[in-house]
């Protein structure tokens, strides 16, 4: 835990609900208006000096989350610094939270800390009345750049939370959808034909047979036709290997156009 930059200030709150009460009772009572903040200890306080407007829960605008990223460090730096101040334009916080800016956003709270630490070791025998004021003004806003790299941290652990659980739902809806493009394959499987389906795919069979019937034979009389002493010649000697006799049109075809093919049939 940081120590408080403000051991001074005697009440300290867990949550935000708690300061907010209490600022509320003081307001009733003395008619003091006070306003809660987070400090670097972790704790929350009271001020008389409000705080910085909240953050609206709108997203980002998009130009303005590129336009964080591409700007040199030293125009990126002078932005972080005016937010722990609270001078740094609404646009410019939202867009400095965004997740594409959250790693650079931690660099840069890192490097002003250590050189507000390094300006404070420089100045430590410094016993003067300007020393001790800039002292003063230098605890409250390494304070105040602490708080936002906590809240840093906590946006890259929500970031990092929201990515897994995006994932692991759009793996789950994944899953879900080839487990039911699964059972939908099983279930059109395992229904029974209706009659009427079965009659129309046997009819479709048979005729498919018939047409291969019909496109043989009109193959095979092409063939004769093109080819008609050699098919002949063939089915002759296959007939007397066989011992059968040769069908009446083969031998009056034999017998009209090969005299000698047929007596040897």
């Amino acid at each position: 835990m940081i120590a408080c930059p403000t051991p001074e200030k005697t009440g300290r709150y867990a949550t935000r609900e708690g300061a907010e009460s209490a600022a509320r009772r003081a307001q009733i009572g003395v008619g003091q208006l006070l306003h809660p903040y987070p400090c670097a200890c972790t704790w929350w306080h009271l001020s008389r000096t409000e705080t910085t407007k909240p953050l609206p829960s709108a997203p980002a605008d998009p130009i303005d989350v590129e336009r964080l990223r591409t700007i040199p460090d030293i125009t990126f730096r002078g932005i972080v610094a005016d937010d722990a101040t609270g001078k740094a334009p609404m646009p410019d916080r939202i867009a400095l939270r965004h997740p594409h800016n959250l790693r650079r956003w931690q660099r840069m709270l890192g490097e002003l800390i250590t050189d507000i630490q390094k300006q404070r070791k420089d100045k430590h025998d410094d016993q003067s009345l300007a020393a001790h004021d800039w002292r003063k003004r230098a605890d409250a806003y390494e304070a105040a750049l602490r708080v936002l790299a906590a809240e840093c941290r906590q946006l890259q652990s929500d970031h990092h939370i929201k990515t897994l659980q995006d994932a692991e739902a759009t793996n789950a809806a994944a899953k879900e959808a080839r487990k039911e493009a699964r059972s939908t394959a099983i279930t059109t499987l395992s229904t029974p034909e209706t009659l009427q389906a079965k009659q129309a795919r046997f009819t479709a069979k048979q005729e498919t047979k018939e047409l291969r019937r019909i496109a043989g034979e009109a193959a095979i009389k092409r063939l004769i036709d093109n080819h008609g002493p050699e098919w002949c010649q063939l089915l002759a000697e296959e007939c007397n290997r066989l011992g059968a006799e040769l069908p009446n049109r083969v031998t009056k075809y034999l017998h009209t156009h090969n005299p000698e093919m047929e007596g040897a049939a």
